[in-house]
């Protein structure tokens, strides 16, 4: 066969059009591979199941939250609802850094009711650090763990009188798991460990803490505090979960008395609109049955999405 010979004016136009057309398949490649909004590393950015989690534990996963927990009881010894008050209001603060890693932070204020005179003071502001993972893991169940350090300034300071350091101890005395955040002039250095097993919907967790404390200034002292605490959750649907806790800290060395009772605490938390986690529960105690504490927590929770990773968008730090 015969060539076929190009007119020269159209090899001219071919390789003018060459280079607009190879842009425009290149512009068409890189859109069928863009991230629309809300995706993440080319694949649709989806919220991870929320692992389970309580304020006051430890959490594997550090999910990034922040809220107010109050508890309050009218109680004044004999009567489980009287003149008398005692309120323990609490911010709490957590960032995750990583998962699994995370720092922490508490600020507790006290007010106390008693024999007419009413006070109210700010606790021992804490911050914490927490480190957490998977430990074992079948078709069904989980099973993690988590250790973290919590140290707390004694800016709670001296009472003036008798009657005000009473109106401390009852504050302290109403946080069970945490009384050292109401004791005035203690400063504390916890450390905890954590274990939860999860099967399907239901939770179970325990967590042991030791505390070293110091009374600091004139007629300080050392002493040393032991922490026992378990519960037990079950996700109902996707709103509901109930939840059962029991806990206490009581000192096992040095000068003076820190022992509040054991406490138990039945309450629900409820999962709003993938963002608000707000939770209602009351405690009681077999020392004193009339003093019984009325809890209302408001926390947010971030859920972290999930997605493919690219070198153009790592994971990594401040992770929330």
């Amino acid at each position: 066969m015969r060539g076929v010979k190009a007119h020269p004016a159209a090899l001219l136009l071919a390789c003018l059009l060459a280079p607009s057309a190879q842009a425009q398949w290149e512009e068409e490649r890189v859109s069928e591979r863009a991230e629309p909004a809300g995706e993440v590393g080319w694949v649709k950015a989806k919220q991870e199941p929320v692992a389970p989690w309580a304020t006051g534990f430890l959490d594997p996963k550090a999910y990034t939250r922040y809220g107010l927990v109050s508890r309050s009881t009218f109680s004044d010894g004999t009567s489980a609802f009287s003149d008398a008050l005692a309120w323990a209001l609490e911010g709490h603060l957590q960032v995750r850094l990583t998962e699994g890693w995370a720092i922490t932070a508490v600020v507790p204020f006290g007010l106390v009711r008693q024999g007419g005179a009413t006070e109210a003071f700010l606790g021992n502001v804490g911050v914490g650090v927490s480190a957490g993972g998977l430990a074992l893991q079948g078709e069904a169940w989980t099973l993690r763990w988590a250790a973290g350090l919590d140290v707390t300034a004694p800016t709670v300071g001296k009472p003036a009188n008798e009657g005000a350091m009473i109106q401390r101890s009852t504050a302290a005395a109403i946080r069970g798991t945490a009384p050292y955040l109401y004791v005035p002039r203690l400063m504390t250095a916890v450390a905890r460990g954590h274990l939860d097993a999860t099967h399907d919907w239901f939770t179970a967790e325990l967590e042991l803490g030791l505390a070293p404390a110091g009374v600091v200034g004139t007629g300080g002292g050392f002493v040393f505090l032991g922490q026992a605490q378990g519960r037990v959750s079950a996700r109902l649907g996707a709103v509901a979960e109930p939840y059962l806790e029991a806990g206490v800290m009581r000192q096992l060395a040095g000068a003076g008395s820190i022992a509040p009772p054991l406490w138990i605490t039945p309450g629900v938390r409820l999962h709003i609109a993938d963002a608000f986690d707000p939770a209602i529960f009351v405690s009681f105690n077999f020392e004193e049955a009339s003093a019984v504490v009325i809890g209302l927590e408001l926390t947010a929770l971030h859920r972290p999405t999930k997605g493919t990773v690219t070198p153009e968008q790592p994971r990594e730090f401040l992770d929330f």
